[in-house]
């Protein structure tokens, strides 16, 4: 796979993304990660659905990690977005048809942001039942797909008020990880830890693609060239 000068850019730029990721990863609470198992057959491209909220369908961060996926694989790598904004788990339960369709090798997933909506949104009760079922349908319809849940960054000003349980449900995402035997991406604790200008949310709720790139990318990265075989970044 030849890479011209954009490409050779890119994966520079990348290299300082990931260093900032590991200087992340080294201070503060631990991340409660849990690694994916390795793929059992390698595929040619691997194929990435990235299932959630506006919090995967208005950022960057996909896009960030198929490009750094591509540059630490050196393989085709196609991440593609199921997501709706201020969309739930519910609706998650309703799109799982759509994720299959894709075919993905990988499924991350992340519904906590607006399940824990106290006007729009879910029990931690309901929210981990149709997680459960999100899971279920997935693993019935995709028996070699790895899935990972997501926790993800804190929120601020009126979006905290609106989700003062937010914590209950990462911690639901947790314990649905375990007992489920799922992967689980803790980017909450990282969110903590990052300089607060990483941190602010313009909106109190969506933070910056700049920040998803520092904080978000290089742990995604990390957790899925694992289960490649590679080192792509933090270890989880």
């Amino acid at each position: 796979m030849a890479w011209g000068p954009r490409a050779q850019g890119l994966a520079a730029g990348l290299v300082l993304v990931l260093g900032a990721g590991l200087v992340l990863r080294g201070t503060g609470p631990a991340p409660g990660d849990r690694a994916i198992p390795p793929l059992a057959s390698p595929p040619a491209t691997l194929q990435i659905a990235a299932f959630g909220t506006s919090l995967t369908a208005r950022n960057a961060w996909p896009d960030g990690l198929q490009a750094a996926l591509r540059a630490c694989l050196m393989q085709q790598v196609q991440v593609d977005r199921v997501a709706g904004v201020g969309q739930g788990s519910q609706w998650g339960l309703a799109q799982v048809s759509q994720v299959v369709a894709l075919r993905p090798d990988i499924v991350l997933i992340e519904f906590t942001a607006n399940d824990a909506d106290l006007l729009d949104g879910v029990s931690v009760a309901r929210s981990r039942a149709q997680h459960a079922q999100i899971l279920a349908e997935l693993r019935r319809d995709l028996p070699e797909a790895r899935l990972v849940l997501m926790t993800m960054n804190p929120v601020s000003g009126w979006q905290r008020v609106k989700r003062l349980r937010l914590g209950a449900y990462h911690a639901m995402y947790r314990k649905l990880a375990r007992d489920a035997d799922v992967g689980l991406a803790d980017l909450t604790p990282r969110w903590n830890v990052a300089p607060q200008d990483l941190r602010h949310a313009p909106d109190g709720l969506h933070p910056t693609g700049a920040a998803t790139q520092v904080v978000v990318t290089p742990a995604l990265t990390g957790l899925i060239g694992q289960a490649m075989g590679q080192s792509c970044g933090p270890p989880v």
